[in-house]
């Protein structure tokens, strides 16, 4: 037996049976200067495959389902680029087309390429794949791209495998401590469903199976980014916090206009939170995989809500979750909820719960990666994950990197129509431009 096979995880398991009615998935986009040589970025690729060991397997479905050894290549497409917004045509197509996971490997690459300027496409199944993950691939891959290019030795120093984030969780969240600390929180989940959470509504009802993911991409610049980050410390939050408040805000004042809401309005907020750093032992910044924990938070927001108070409220929740264990609460509450026969659909079904709040906000930070790989430089990285299973959320993935910070505001065509998905987007982004000015 291969030392990358083994019985997927529960969480890992669950994300399996997800994608097999609608796809969950990462694209992660490089805007990269430079020729972007095919030849190079093959020999880039294996690299990278040989350093993961999470790069070289499929699944085999079974009780319960294993990854399996595959010698397979990771697959390269390459696409002309006829203009600076041909990428955004193929993070649609990436993110609509079956993975087969049978045969794997679960990670894909698409060049967008011009001999000046191309976009570097790595689609990752969500099995073994979180928001840093994505980044970590990406900058292996430009780092031996870039080598390869330079005409140095472009190999990567291989790493182990690795147990799934279950077996790796903390002794407190573990076994019966962690039972202890599950059914506590189980009963918060239940009371703060009986308080009704709200929802964007669903515009049109669109099938599980016939949902498709878009995104309005908007970039700060570096100057804005910046003072966004300074108000930020100065208002005692971060800008984690600023983001959370400006959607939630924003989906507030939809309610209002749109369903004649009247009152506060109970909205929750998801906060993937990379585990690497608390797991047992911890993982490096170099280590793929499917390591995050969710928290979310319920805030009570109304119009008179001041923006900066419910910036510090959701960093206070986030804050004191994480002290408190909290994402691997969340994690071993799932795992314990998920049925040994579950079927893909009752699975992704649970995924679209007024639990899981009316946004989602995956802030990856600044991850330390180079400006220039070799003859290439890098002049953005960001993540475009689906929203298929999540029905009417809105979630907003960030990434701030060499100063510019995008976001990407992810939604189901339809499920939000698109006069919607602009109120919304302006909403946000009108929010974080007035917190970004300066104290009075």
């Amino acid at each position: 037996m291969h030392s990358q096979e083994r019985p997927l995880t529960d969480v890992e398991r669950a994300a399996w049976l997800i994608d097999q009615v609608s796809p969950l998935k990462f694209v992660t986009v490089a805007h990269v200067v430079g020729d972007v040589n095919e030849a190079g970025l093959r020999q880039a690729l294996d690299a990278v495959q040989a350093r993961h060991p999470l790069l070289r397997v499929g699944i085999t479905p079974g009780s319960p389902p294993r990854y399996r050894y595959t010698t397979r290549p990771l697959e390269l497409r390459v696409v002309p680029r006829a203009d600076d917004e041909t990428w955004r045509a193929e993070v649609d197509r990436e993110r609509e087309a079956p993975m087969d996971a049978a045969v794997g490997p679960l990670v894909r690459v698409v060049l967008v390429r011009s001999s000046e300027r191309s976009e570097i496409l790595a689609t990752s199944h969500h099995v073994m794949s979180d928001g840093m993950t994505a980044i970590y691939f990406m900058r292996d891959l430009l780092d031996a791209a870039g080598r390869w290019l330079a005409g140095s030795d472009h190999r990567l120093a291989s790493l182990p495998p690795r147990p799934g984030v279950d077996q790796l969780l903390s002794r407190e969240a573990r076994g019966w401590q962690g039972l202890r600390r599950a059914i506590p929180y189980g009963l918060r989940q239940l009371l703060t469903l009986l308080r009704r959470p709200r929802k964007l509504a669903e515009e049109r009802h669109v099938p599980l199976d016939r949902r498709r993911s878009r995104t309005r991409h908007v970039v700060f610049e570096a100057e804005f980014t910046a003072a966004l980050q300074g108000r930020c410390r100065a208002e005692r939050t971060t800008v984690h916090g600023a983001l959370a408040a400006a959607a939630l805000l924003s989906v507030y004042a939809h309610l209002q206009r749109a369903q004649g809401s009247r009152g506060a309005a109970l909205l929750g907020c998801c906060t993937p939170v990379n585990l690497r750093s608390e797991l047992d032992p911890p993982l490096g910044d170099d280590e793929i995989g499917l390591f995050v924990g969710p928290v979310v938070s319920f805030h009570e927001v109304d119009g008179s809500l001041d923006f900066w108070a419910l910036a510090r409220e959701v960093r206070d929740a986030v804050h004191g979750a994480r002290s408190d264990h909290g994402p691997a609460t969340a994690l071993v509450t799932q795992c314990l909820l998920l049925p040994r026969r579950a079927t893909p659909r009752v699975v992704a079904k649970h995924l679209y719960h007024p639990l899981f709040g009316a946004i989602a906000v995956t802030n990856l930070g600044s991850p330390a990666i180079a400006r220039h790989f070799g003859p290439l430089t890098l002049e953005q990285l960001h993540v475009n994950p689906t929203s298929n299973p999540f029905g009417s959320l809105l979630s907003l993935s960030v990434a701030t990197v060499h100063g510019r910070m995008t976001v990407n505001f992810n939604y189901n065509e339809g499920v939000l129509g698109e006069a919607t998905i602009d109120a919304l987007v302006a909403g946000v982004c009108g929010r974080l431009q007035r917190g970004a000015e300066p104290l009075p």
